[in-house]
């Protein structure tokens, strides 16, 4: 639908449809890094919020989906060389650069890979940008972490309703 800006020049919307993590608000991240100056001093630091709440949330679901695989899989079990990482992870209430190192460690783990890939069959919710969360927690655990736009892009924030810019 066109309407005219208080500028005189012509005024575009568009609908953006699709399932949840399926791209729309990076689209929309992205037309404002190329058409907008990108991002504001604000929305920086939201993001500066968000994504280690994005690492240790999201590790923090593969390791309930894998607790609840062993509890019920008698083959299953937490490997003596994971279990303190494992427990400091599991037990953090925000990422700090200890639970950071712990998270890129059991990263490392096949098991927890593997419970990453096959997210689906075990109904756990986590973003497709969770290797990105893992494989950068140290760097987002850092005090004076500012996030870049490749973090801003894979940054995930839970949207509804009618979000836009104006180009």
């Amino acid at each position: 639908m066109r309407e005219t800006a208080q500028n005189g020049v012509p005024k575009l919307k568009l609908l953006l449809l699709g399932t949840g993590d399926s791209g729309k608000s990076t689209f929309l991240k992205q037309m404002k890094v190329l058409h907008k100056d990108g991002f504001t001093q604000s929305e920086v630091d939201k993001y500066r919020a968000i994504l280690p709440v994005n690492a240790l949330g999201s590790m923090q679901q593969i390791l309930a989906g894998y607790v609840q695989l062993c509890a019920t899989s008698k083959k299953m079990r937490i490997r003596s060389k994971m279990k303190e990482h494992f427990d400091k992870v599991r037990t953090a209430e925000e990422l700090t650069p200890e639970v950071a190192d712990s998270i890129e460690t059991l990263w490392e783990f096949e098991e927890i890979q593997e419970m990453y890939t096959e997210r689906t069959e075990h109904k756990i919710n986590v973003p497709s940008a969770s290797p990105y969360y893992f494989s950068n927690a140290k760097r987002f655990a850092e005090r004076d972490y500012t996030p870049n736009n490749e973090d801003i892009f894979n940054a995930k924030v839970r949207t509804t309703g009618a979000t836009g810019i104006i180009l």
